[in-house]
């Protein structure tokens, strides 16, 4: 699935983006790295409002692509 991906979003950035690097080096300028750390999502209250937040300006922004050339 990575290897067809136009975007790769991670949660954690402070830990997926060194895993990214090191494992999947060419897919580094395809991630989208966000910053809601595992301690977040282990609290439903703190990580589903700011994942909820990302999520529609990633929408947004997507939506504002269509249409677009390349």
């Amino acid at each position: 699935d990575l290897e067809v991906a136009d975007l790769i979003i991670a949660l954690h950035e402070d830990e997926h983006r060194p895993l990214v690097i090191e494992r999947f080096p060419l897919w580094d300028s395809r991630a989208e790295y966000w910053r809601v750390p595992d301690t977040d999502l282990l609290s439903p209250d703190i990580a589903l409002p700011s994942i909820e937040k990302l999520v529609g300006s990633l929408v947004a922004r997507l939506r504002g692509r269509e249409g677009a050339p390349g």
